[in-house]
């Protein structure tokens, strides 16, 4: 049960006003989800020819870009498309937070789900089914918050837009104005560090984190800010902040791919296991991110090809194989750049291993036939 709003009637006036301005864009597969949304927006005030309702992803997308709604409540994930893509798109759409608002439903929420939207500063996470009861509450209280945000807000939010735009210089001074607002001003210490990071003061990056994590040792934009500005150190502990925050928090896939990305360089086998296998549960996957993670992991099977190190290697090739969005250009690539160099022993036991572990809409006889390729010494001639 959550608890009840009591709203006067003057802020349910407020509430209408504010509603009664706005174009609203609701995104949702399921049918009585789309009503139950509808209706509550509806009741507090808003304009029935303002609602742009959509059950397909693509359409939404190209409403949200062409209409600019200032409201935005989508399903996490809509088929293939992720809501949360759309909440990137929102926030470059719209830059005044007070102006805006976003709301993500999921009948499913992983903690995974949960840090991935808190990420994107999303207003709220809705778990179904919901009422029209719990939306009226959830949407009132963004509203009337939204309506008369804090100083401390208001600053945390232009500091924010500074360094969208790249005027670290304002976005620096704002923070010194806003640290002094609040007892423990963490995200002030975290776009401070964000701030150095831009500059390459990675050092002063790291030790603005800190500052923000004695303060709350768990929070997340610090841990995370910390984790990746140390994941471009070099040194044993590279990964020692990114561990440190997965201990906490289930990790981004902008975390993750970049702790992959450190682990398969180093020919961290451990560490490459971890993150792989988290990345692979996780829902929100990018083809961009898959081929670049992909790639690398080619690039480095190569590598160690001429170390030699076979397990590590087949190792790397069938996890680049998993990754890749497109599976028979991949595998083209491989007989390219291996087929004159004569490893048919190395390829008998990658082929092997990969019959055995991928899965069968992966290793289509297309691909089989790429990768049986590889042992013939015939396969010298193969091009992409």
């Amino acid at each position: 049960m959550g608890v009840v709003l009591k709203l006067s009637d003057d802020q349910r006036k407020t509430i209408k006003r504010f509603l009664k301005k706005k174009k609203i864009l609701i995104v949702d597969p399921h049918l009585e989800s789309r009503s139950v949304l509808r209706k509550s927006f509806l009741q507090l005030g808003a304009i029935k020819d303002n609602l742009l309702i959509h059950k397909n992803y693509a359409q939404a997308f190209q409403q949200l870009n062409e209409e600019k709604p200032e409201i935005v409540v989508s399903e996490f994930q809509i088929s293939n498309h992720f809501g949360l893509d759309l909440a990137q798109l929102h926030s470059e759409l719209i830059t005044d937070f007070t102006k805006k608002i976003f709301f993500i439903t999921s009948n499913h929420p992983t903690k995974e789900a949960v840090v991935d939207a808190a990420d994107e500063q999303v207003d709220a996470f809705l778990v179904k089914p919901v009422s029209i009861k719990t939306v009226k509450r959830y949407l009132s209280r963004v509203i009337l918050r939204k309506l008369n945000p804090t100083e401390y807000q208001k600053l945390i939010f232009d500091i924010k837009n500074s360094i969208r735009s790249g005027d670290l210089t304002k976005a620096k001074k704002l923070c010194t104005k806003a640290k002094f607002l609040v007892q423990e001003p963490c995200m002030v210490y975290y776009y401070l560090g964000l701030i150095a990071e831009n500059r390459g003061l990675y050092k002063e990056a790291l030790e603005n984190y800190q500052r923000g994590l004695n303060m709350d040792s768990d929070h997340f934009n610090c841990l995370s800010g910390r984790a990746t500005t140390q994941s471009q150190q070099s040194g044993p502990e590279q990964l020692a902040a990114m561990d440190a925050l997965a201990k906490s928090f289930p990790l981004t896939p902008k975390l993750l791919k970049s702790a992959l990305q450190v682990s398969i360089e180093k020919f961290d086998s451990q560490h490459v296991n971890e993150y792989f296998n988290a990345y692979m549960k996780h829902t929100r996957q990018s083809d961009e991110v898959r081929k670049f993670l992909s790639q690398l992991f080619l690039k480095s099977a190569l590598t160690l090809m001429e170390k030699p190190n076979d397990l590590m290697s087949i190792d790397f090739l069938i996890k680049g194989i998993l990754l890749s969005p497109e599976t028979e250009y991949f595998v083209s690539q491989l007989t390219v750049s291996c087929g004159q160099k004569g490893h048919q022993s190395f390829f008998r036991k990658f082929v092997a291993k990969a019959s055995r572990e991928l899965p069968d809409d992966i290793l289509s006889p297309a691909v089989y036939q790429k990768l049986t390729s590889l042992i013939d010494d015939s396969s010298a001639s193969t091009t992409v």
